[in-house]
């Protein structure tokens, strides 16, 4: 498969993932300040990783914990 194809997939969706943290985040982790670094996407455009930051939070973890895992 086309790795630009990939690589268009991946920015739209770290692009939108961006934009649901700016809008719903708030809802799942309070008033952290969170990112969204990266997104990787798979050959077949199946699976999708995607990279956050979390700035200045002792508890990272735990923000990443309250995001939803599924979409």
């Amino acid at each position: 498969m086309d790795a630009r194809r990939q690589k268009k997939v991946a920015q739209l969706i770290q692009d939108e993932m961006g934009r649901f943290l700016q809008k719903e985040g708030a809802n799942y982790y309070g008033s952290k300040f969170v990112t969204v670094t990266n997104a990787t996407v798979s050959p077949d455009l199946q699976l999708c990783k995607i990279y956050i930051s979390v700035l200045q939070d002792k508890q990272a973890q735990e923000v990443v914990d309250k995001l939803p895992t599924h979409m």
